[in-house]
């Protein structure tokens, strides 16, 4: 090759895409700044537009028709830029009360987003005018997360839009209540099988009930904190009877107690349990020490028992995130420590546990400034650490702080 063509070739290389980043990288969250940097060159423009349009986020809280006309709105602008339809990663649709959208048209989003790996619906109620599309046979790079949140609605009109997505997806289900249109109906028999159900969580357990085919169910994420409102019959009943396949399960046990959890042999409820995350929350004060010692040494017993009931040659994790007390007692950063070393005691008997994981969070009482927390968290933080240390001694090449 001639010099000149040498030189002509490397001058008509474009930019380095790691260049770029690096340099337009801390520019991502500016759209003004995007929009200008857009201007500079294709590859500039293809940049600041895969970061404009990764995140889509559609309000549509205001009443009547105006916010289903916003996503309507959205969806006529993917078809005059087909361009941008693979920069979609995340679409987040906020709603309120009474604020409905038609089915067909998030499914003709959904068609239209390839790469897309989360779809959010918040406070927002389905409807269907006309018939819902079957799935289309598309290949995704990614397992599709959808969670409706806070979501009232038919459940035909839900078993519509989870019919319609495109496997495989993930289902998140936080707080979300359905209503038959006609009489009982039992959702899960709405919802074609086979679904790929990996996470479905909520307060809403006698709607949980209806999920009868635990084949349907990898992944399970529990909130038993409901049993606050008179649901531990319910959660105990579907612990004991849908959990089969379940590989991961998670609990709060914030109001568990002896007394009212019944529910206890995990051996034979999740014979496949390999993940327990455990989200213990203690009293938060000194001041209610006195009143919640009993039942926080309650809850402690009872995760114990847990674990101790749990088919001990399959579980490889365990996750606890602990609510720390602001004015912890004399004796200890817990005042509880020996369920705590019980607990300790029955963690070693894991044989094949390989992560141990410990979230700790904060309460500041009658704290009122970042300052003081910050001054007050330190040596708190690093006691309770060192006494996490010397529970757990046996696993400390596995223990990590979160």
């Amino acid at each position: 090759m001639a010099m000149g063509d040498e030189t002509q070739a490397v001058s008509g290389l474009p930019f380095p895409a790691e260049l770029i980043d690096y340099v337009l990288q801390p520019l991502s969250d500016n759209k003004k700044t995007l929009s200008l940097v857009s201007q500079v060159s294709t590859q500039f423009k293809d940049f600041a537009q895969r970061r404009l349009f990764r995140r889509i986020f559609l309000n549509v809280q205001s009443g009547g028709t105006d916010g289903e006309d916003r996503v309507a709105k959205y969806n006529s602008f993917l078809d005059a830029t087909p361009h941008v339809h693979d920069y979609v990663q995340d679409i987040y649709i906020l709603g309120n009360i009474g604020i409905t959208i038609d089915i067909r048209v998030l499914r003709a989003i959904i068609d239209k987003h390839s790469f897309l790996k989360a779809l959010t619906l918040r406070q927002v109620g389905l409807t269907q005018d006309g018939d819902v599309p079957s799935p289309m046979p598309l290949q995704r790079p990614h397992a599709l997360q959808v969670t409706l949140f806070n979501c009232i609605t038919l459940r035909v009109f839900a078993g519509m839009l989870l019919n319609s997505l495109p496997s495989p997806y993930n289902l998140d289900l936080m707080n979300f209540i359905t209503f038959p249109e006609q009489g009982p109906s039992e959702f899960s028999k709405i919802i074609q099988a086979p679904r790929d159900f990996r996470i479905i969580s909520g307060s809403n357990f006698r709607f949980m009930l209806d999920f009868d085919d635990t084949s349907a169910i990898e992944i399970f994420d529990l909130d038993a904190y409901t049993q606050a409102i008179g649901d531990i019959e319910v959660i105990s009943t579907f612990m004991t009877t849908n959990l089969q396949r379940v590989h991961h399960l998670r609990l709060n046990v914030w109001h568990i107690s002896e007394r009212e959890f019944q529910f206890r042999d995990l051996s034979s409820a999740c014979p496949s349990l390999q993940t327990l995350h455990i989200d213990f929350q203690g009293p938060a004060s000194r001041n209610a020490l006195r009143d919640m010692t009993s039942m926080a040494a309650s809850q402690l017993r009872v995760v114990t028992q847990l674990i101790e009931s749990a088919n001990a040659t399959r579980l490889t994790t365990l996750v606890f995130a602990l609510l720390l007390l602001d004015n912890p007692p004399k004796d200890g950063p817990f005042g509880l420590d020996e369920q705590w070393f019980a607990l300790g005691h029955a963690v070693d008997r894991i044989p094949n546990l390989s992560s141990l994981r410990l979230r700790l969070s904060r309460s500041f009482g009658r704290m009122e400034t970042v300052k003081d927390a910050r001054k007050a968290g330190g040596p708190i933080r690093g006691a309770v650490r060192d006494c996490l240390a010397r529970i757990f001694s046996s696993r400390r090449d596995i223990l990590q702080f979160e």
